[in-house]
């Protein structure tokens, strides 16, 4: 005796369940997927733990069609816009997305106002070559994260100031202007510090170094060549 094959609607019902059931499963996935990806950032894993937790996962059926790498879980990009100054190149991060991230770990312990100190310094990067970074690195004073601003590298300062330093200054009056919204607060900015050391405070200024005859930031007064070191 023959099987008879369903009929037209009947194939029609099941085909509709199954696409539908598919679609929940992949909504479900993608969902999942986010949560990762939070989970990652907040927890501050390195690349190869989350790597070893995507290769388990991808053992059970109904993980297999997520990603094998972090980077590919994370959308990590493959290439970084610069901005070249002089010989060197600069990539502009951002204060906002500085503060940002890591945000659900830290959601419920918003203060009203972000106290925020910045610092900029210079930093050899080998003994044989010239090659260094200039980072600018923000913190909200009172925790220990420090997050980048922006970045520069090149075989010597960079050589324009207004490019260097441009994006930063414009994005801090703006959010000290409007604030940070976060979850429907909004929430203050304030710069209570830029922290330098002698000669890297000198070249943000663009004033003469700190052992110059006209080094004082403060004031007009001429030093004084004694014993071998300027004096006011």
């Amino acid at each position: 005796m023959q099987r008879q094959e369903p009929g037209a609607t009947e194939f029609a019902e099941d085909f509709r369940t199954e696409l539908e059931s598919f679609s929940q499963g992949q909504s479900d996935n993608e969902a999942t997927l986010q949560l990762l990806q939070s989970w990652a950032v907040t927890n501050n894993l390195t690349r190869n733990a989350i790597s070893e937790l995507l290769k388990i996962l991808k053992t059970h059926s109904c993980f297999k069609n997520f990603p094998s790498d972090t980077r590919t879980l994370l959308h990590t990009p493959t290439t970084t816009p610069t901005t070249a100054i002089g010989s060197g190149q600069f990539v502009y991060i951002g204060i906002k997305l500085g503060l940002l991230s890591g945000i659900s770990s830290t959601e419920k312990l918003f203060p009203d106002c972000f106290n925020l100190q910045f610092n900029i310094d210079g930093i050899p990067l080998f003994r044989s070559s010239n090659i260094q970074l200039w980072p600018i690195l923000g913190n909200v004073i009172g925790t220990p994260r420090i997050f980048p601003v922006a970045i520069f590298s090149g075989d010597q300062k960079p050589v324009d100031l207004d490019v260097f330093l441009g994006e930063f200054i414009q994005e801090l009056i703006e959010l000290e202007a409007v604030g940070l919204d976060i979850n429907g607060r909004n929430i203050k900015v304030k710069t209570r510090a830029l922290v330098c050391d002698a000669p890297a405070r000198s070249f943000i200024c663009s004033i003469k170094n700190h052992s110059g005859y006209y080094g004082c930031g403060k004031c007009e007064v001429k030093g004084k060549y004694v014993e071998n070191r300027v004096v006011f």
